[in-house]
């Protein structure tokens, strides 16, 4: 075999192996996203816009570390009966108190639609009584209400709590608390439910 004749051969035989080896490789599968850190959303509810009416919007909830953001509108501090909360532009919320023989009573409507009816708590209660307009759209509260440390179920399912959020130090005041909801559910009716509570229960004593 003469030196060329050599050198083909080890040519045809090294492209061999390399074909047979390139064909026969298996695919990378595709990597897979990261899991979720968490399965909650985070709502930090500002409670005193509740209790203290402004006569300029004022920012009700805030979700963080971003997101959502609803926005109680102005209320004239003679008549506070009306709550009318915002997100951007829309109505979304608005829980007004009854007069006369039903003052102790709150209407809650979600968007534009009457959805809960909502009955303060006598003495000796430590929760309102909640009255939903449908009842497949209802919500349960379990929990210290009084204290704000509860949960929200639906048809027996866990899909919400809330909580005091102190900060660094557990000896300061108590500002405000968070709501934190499953991820696949809507906010909103959750966080109606909250703020229909926090307005029925009244100011905490710290």
């Amino acid at each position: 075999m003469t030196h060329s004749s050599y050198l083909l051969l080890s040519a045809l035989v090294t492209g061999g192996v390399l074909l047979v080896a390139w064909t026969s490789r298996k695919p990378v599968p595709p990597s897979s996203p990261p899991p979720e850190a968490t399965r909650w959303k985070r709502f930090r509810i500002h409670f005193g816009a509740l209790h203290n009416p402004s006569l300029e919007p004022v920012t009700l909830v805030t979700e963080e570390p971003n997101g959502l953001k609803l926005v109680a509108g102005p209320r004239a501090q003679s008549t506070p009966r009306r709550l009318t909360v915002f997100k951007g532009q829309d109505r979304v919320i608005e829980i007004v108190r009854g007069f006369l023989f039903f003052r102790d009573r709150l209407q809650v409507l979600l968007t534009g639609k009457d959805w809960l009816q909502v009955r303060l708590p006598r003495p000796g209660e430590k929760r309102p009584q909640l009255n939903f307009v449908t009842p497949s759209n209802a919500l349960e509260i379990q929990g210290n209400v009084a204290d704000r440390e509860f949960e929200v179920k639906k048809q027996g399912r866990l899909v919400a709590s809330i909580s005091w959020q102190r900060g660094e130090r557990e000896s300061l005041p108590r500002k405000d608390y968070v709501l934190e909801s499953l991820k696949g559910e809507d906010p909103l009716p959750l966080l109606a439910l909250v703020l229909a509570v926090e307005a029925s229960m009244g100011p905490t004593k710290s």
